[in-house]
């Protein structure tokens, strides 16, 4: 966690020298020390709210509070989140699939370890909507993670359908394939982001690893998950996306805000279409982030990734949005 203290730490200088005004963003969803990449943000002046319903569960907030130069207020909200306030069937497999909206078990898992499907425990929950939630808090999100067991396009939609919400610049949302969420495909579930306004910049693949009792398994059993000869199978995406409007024309947007968009965007190694958009800007703030402060956050990847090659297959904090769990 050095590289996430180094990383908060200039963050905080880029709060205290006034390059941005107040960053508020959403973390929706359970919180895993995998998810660490986006404590510097809690560096910056700001809100974060963050949203668990499951009780089994915890959210962003101990971990965001952690950061000893924290600058960001913490909301922390107890609720499941869906489109609209609404009862929902919750489902939890006992596969490993997950708990899910959608009563789906994965494919490869079911076949792969037991022919029959196996009894989904169910329970009823009552959900908020997101916008809603957003808008109580009277927040202007500028980013919106979001890991909502397959309610994520309905929930972001909640927001894009409400005039009174700013649209996120950025999202970082799970899209499950076919049978385990809403879409028929991840091809799908895109295109309903697209038709949002969105463009795809990255992706982020987890895979499920079916086993059997053959020698071959064995032996690949007792080899480093990151080795690179072999791969499993495609469990789920995690998709991070940009408003398509920023990309066509930086005019329609704040400067402070396309600079906040930057902040994210360093966070997830994207430092040429970052760089790009800071000298497209062309503003005294944005020459100041990209000459003195874009250098210094590159360099602490740089350096984390020559201090342990496994760091590159995300087995640091800094580099999971490559990992293949």
């Amino acid at each position: 966690m050095e590289s996430i203290s180094k990383l908060c730490k200039i963050y905080r200088l880029i709060t205290d020298a006034c390059l941005v005004d107040k960053f508020e963003w959403a973390d929706l969803g359970s919180f895993g020390t995998a998810d660490a990449y986006l404590i510097p943000l809690t560096s910056l002046r700001g809100n974060c709210l963050c949203v668990e319903g499951r009780h089994d569960s915890k959210d962003a907030s101990n971990a965001y509070m952690s950061n000893p130069v924290i600058s960001t207020n913490i909301l922390p909200i107890k609720t499941f989140i869906s489109g609209s306030d609404e009862k929902r069937f919750f489902f939890e497999s006992p596969e490993g699939g997950g708990s899910s909206f959608y009563p789906c078990q994965d494919i490869f898992a079911r076949w792969s370890e037991d022919i029959a499907a196996k009894t989904l425990k169910r329970s009823i929950v009552e959900c908020k909507s997101l916008a809603e939630v957003i808008e109580q808090n009277h927040l202007d999100c500028i980013f919106i993670k979001a890991d909502l067991e397959g309610a994520e396009i309905e929930c972001i939609e909640s927001v894009i359908s409400n005039d009174r919400i700013q649209n996120p610049l950025l999202l970082e949302v799970e899209i499950n394939v076919g049978e385990r969420g809403p879409s028929e495909s991840m091809g799908d579930g895109l295109h309903k982001y697209e038709e949002m306004g969105y463009r795809l910049v990255d992706m982020r693949k987890t895979y499920f690893y079916p086993q059997s009792k053959s020698p071959l398994t064995q032996q690949i059993s007792e080899e480093v998950i990151y080795a690179p000869y072999f791969q499993g199978c495609i469990h789920q995406f995690d998709l991070l996306l940009i408003r398509k409007d920023i990309l066509m024309s930086l005019d329609i947007h704040e400067e402070d805000n396309i600079i906040k968009c930057c902040l994210v965007l360093f966070l997830y190694r994207q430092f040429h279409l970052a760089s790009f958009i800071l000298e497209k800007l062309n503003t005294e703030k944005s020459k100041v982030l990209l000459l003195d402060y874009a250098p210094s956050i590159y360099n602490i990847f740089k350096e984390a990734a020559h201090e342990n090659h496994a760091a590159l297959w995300g087995y640091n904090p800094l580099f999971n949005w490559l990992k293949s769990t």
